[in-house]
């Protein structure tokens, strides 16, 4: 099913670019039907074609039809590999992140810093929600009663 829907998604970010199957293909160097399974769901791009093919895109879409088409390679890839690991670079350092993890970082980037802000509260929250809990299960804190 994620297949379809980055097919999908691939298929109208590659007509908002102005770029047919076929032109996608030559600038990728694969046949035509490549770029056809793929839009078609029957096959995935895999992640050195994918990073080409955004460089190819970027040029012409805007920041949201990216970051869509982004996301939908990732939920594909969680679907097709189960959350397996990925090494990304920042300027300073790697870190090794789930598919998962790549994705919330995606969706994350998209709020409003007020939005941001919340999620954050939220997820610290929880955080000491779940350190109390495993507290109390040890015996180190006791319930109130």
């Amino acid at each position: 099913m994620a297949k379809i829907k980055f097919g999908r998604i691939f298929k109208r970010t590659l007509s908002l670019a102005g770029i047919t199957q076929i032109e996608m293909a030559e600038q990728l160097g694969v046949a035509p039907q490549f770029i056809s399974g793929i839009v078609t769901g029957r096959f995935s791009a895999p992640r050195n074609r994918f990073d080409t093919i955004c460089s190819i895109l970027k040029k012409r879409i805007n920041d949201i039809d990216m970051s869509r088409l982004s996301e939908a390679f990732v939920e594909e890839k969680i679907d097709d590999e189960g959350c397996k690991e990925s090494i990304i670079t920042t300027k300073y350092e790697e870190h090794k992140i789930s598919a998962l993890e790549m994705l919330f970082l995606k969706k994350f980037e998209l709020l409003i810093p007020e939005q941001q802000i919340k999620v954050m509260n939220t997820i610290e929250q929880l955080e000491r929600d779940n350190e109390f809990q495993q507290k109390t299960k040890a015996g180190i804190v006791e319930q109130k009663k």
